[in-house]
């Protein structure tokens, strides 16, 4: 039967772009815990993982539909280079910003110079197609 929409499972992964580099490996952490069918992990690994039992793996292929989504422009900001206050950044780095109503999110500096930082807001692997192996550990419990 495996693992069925409701119940909560482990699994170890390695995410890899298609041209094979490794992006993460939660081997190197805790296996990560979610309710299969919730929401809580990307689409394609979501559906992906039904029906696997403990100890099976399978690589899964992730589009940025089923993934993290497409890359939009508009994310992309140019900003005073005062907004940052003490932070220094350098081109490719990621940095927390926080929004005007407190959110906080993640962003990767594309260009700075004295005055402006262009900072790009979209997902680093969004508009990437990927792939993930993962191993399925245990299925915990089915949810209530």
């Amino acid at each position: 039967m495996g693992v069925q929409k409701g119940d909560t499972i482990s699994i170890h992964y390695l995410g890899r772009l298609l041209s094979g580099e490794e992006f993460d490996n939660s081997y190197e952490r805790e296996a990560i815990v979610f309710t299969v069918g919730t929401g809580q992990v990307v689409e394609a690994i979501d559906s992906g993982v039904m029906g696997l039992e403990p100890g099976d793996k399978k690589t899964i292929e992730v589009t940025p539909e089923k993934g993290f989504g497409p890359r939009h422009d508009e994310l992309i900001r140019t900003v005073p280079r005062s907004l940052l206050g003490d932070q220094v950044a350098s081109p490719g780095e990621a940095m927390e910003i926080q929004t005007d109503d407190g959110q906080m999110l993640i962003a990767v500096v594309e260009e700075i110079n004295d005055e402006e930082i262009k900072l790009d807001l979209n997902h680093p692997l969004s508009g990437k197609d990927l792939e993930f192996e993962v191993e399925l550990q245990n299925i915990e419990q089915k949810a209530a």
